[in-house]
């Protein structure tokens, strides 16, 4: 699960998503071993004062 802030596209068209969204579906999908499973389940992305960071936990 990714959380992030933005507008409505980024999440989904930006060069970062594009390869998330191949690997999961290289994964789940073809059975590709990419390590996927190997990395934590949630990914929110929080706002500050001087910009974003990423918080990232297991489900």
């Amino acid at each position: 699960m990714r959380i992030q802030t933005g507008d409505y596209l980024t999440p989904f068209y930006s060069d970062e998503a594009l390869a998330l969204q191949t690997r999961f579906f290289d994964h789940f999908l073809r059975g590709v071993n990419n390590g996927l499973e190997n990395e934590l389940c949630v990914a929110v992305q929080v706002r500050r004062p001087e910009g974003t960071a990423w918080r990232n936990a297991v489900a």
